[in-house]
């Protein structure tokens, strides 16, 4: 942990001087963050990578426009395992929250070529509530009683 002292009412914290406690909070987000950013990178290409970027051959009115590359990867290494017979797993398409719809298949390179970006978003939300959990933890260590923070949810 970096040095932290208290000068005139103002903090020192990590070659910072005279940081109010709204600075002080910051600098420990910005460190914070920068200690989880390979994670978020890995979610992000998750993401990027679930995207249907991929221009297709034409399909019905209501289809979702593009393939990903998740999926194209996915079901070309993927291609020729399925499900027991009978059994079909439901899978989400689409990428805007409030169109998302589910269909059903038995395959399961499609299975897991729909499920990456929401694996990445899962992932990336995860990480945003343990950077807002230590940096809230990490400044209530260093910061007086009066200018802490009390957040319910954490």
């Amino acid at each position: 942990m970096d040095t932290v002292e208290e000068v005139n009412g103002t903090y020192f914290y990590g070659g910072f001087v005279n940081l109010t406690p709204a600075d002080l909070f910051k600098a420990i987000l910005l460190e914070k963050f920068a200690r989880y950013t390979e994670i978020e990178l890995s979610a992000a290409s998750l993401i990027l990578s679930g995207m249907p970027l991929i221009p297709t051959r034409t399909k019905p009115g209501g289809a979702v426009w593009g393939t990903s590359l998740a999926s194209i990867i996915s079901r070309s290494a993927l291609n020729k395992i399925h499900f027991p017979e009978g059994f079909h797993m439901y899978t989400p398409i689409g990428v805007n929250p409030s169109k998302i719809h589910f269909a059903k298949t038995n395959k399961l390179g499609t299975v897991i070529g729909r499920y990456i970006p929401y694996i990445g978003w899962a992932g990336a939300a995860a990480t945003a509530w343990r950077i807002a959990y230590e940096t809230r933890r990490h400044y209530n260590l260093i910061a007086r009683p009066e200018h802490r923070i009390q957040w319910a949810a954490f």
